[in-house]
């Protein structure tokens, strides 16, 4: 047993609070980030491409957008075939453009 490395890092009480208080700031981040898409001071292309949404859930993500409520969500994700499940750094190119597209058109007739 002596001379043998631990494979599992140990956590201090210490590295555990300063953990803790990265992941609350990244969670800060992402609120305040979502805030601006919105209000609409984010772009939508700028939104689905930005490191901040890429663990959201695309359905939630959808919702942020003026003008698109559940059903609107439920029909572009239906046409652009992605999965109830699918987080948006997980869509595939082609379905990230149509996103992009139909989300578009959407917030132009609410400017």
């Amino acid at each position: 047993m002596s001379g043998e490395r631990n494979l599992y890092p140990i956590n201090s009480s210490e590295r555990a609070r300063e953990m803790a208080r990265k992941s609350a700031e990244k969670r800060h981040e992402i609120r305040l980030y979502k805030d601006k898409v919105k209000k609409g001071e984010v772009g939508v292309r700028d939104a689905f491409l930005s490191p901040l949404t890429q663990r959201l859930y695309v359905d939630r993500f959808l919702m942020l957008f003026k003008g698109v409520g559940k059903r609107t969500m439920y029909d572009f994700m239906a046409a652009a075939h992605v999965a109830a499940n699918r987080r948006v750094g997980g869509l595939r190119e082609r379905q990230r453009e149509q996103l992009i597209d139909l989300v578009e058109r959407v917030r132009e007739r609410y400017e």
